[in-house]
């Protein structure tokens, strides 16, 4: 039976600086604690500013069980929201995946999102 923890994921956009600035420390601390509650999944992206460095370093202090990792490619590295950046040549969606593995310091995600709010862009 799934648990309800097990039905949330820890999105990781705002702990990466894409709503202004953050505190690294602080972002890491949030990612730890939330492996600790008992969150087993973390969602990121590379347009989520530091998120990836962050959660990267945050797994790299944890102990306990790896999370589910999701992340996306699509929309290019980003610390402002509605300033986007997008490649989906075959060559930029690969260079986004192996950039993303090495940032997280893992050899696999778990999900791959293909981001395409460009197209809803005019629309928010």
């Amino acid at each position: 039976m799934v648990g309800e923890k097990d039905k949330l994921i820890l999105g990781t956009a705002g702990l990466g600086g894409i709503w202004g600035k953050i505190d690294a420390k602080e972002s890491i601390a949030t990612i730890l604690s939330a492996l600790e509650q008992g969150i087993t999944a973390i969602d990121t992206a590379p347009a989520y500013g530091d998120a990836e460095e962050l959660i990267g370093t945050a797994l790299s202090l944890w102990s306990g069980q790896k999370p589910l990792i999701s992340t996306k490619v699509g929309r290019l590295k980003g610390y402002r929201v509605d300033d986007a950046k997008y490649d989906y040549t075959v060559e930029g969606m690969k260079k986004s995946m192996e950039n993303s593995l090495k940032t997280l310091n893992v050899p696999i995600v778990d999900v791959l999102f293909y981001m395409i709010l460009q197209l809803f862009h005019n629309q928010i």
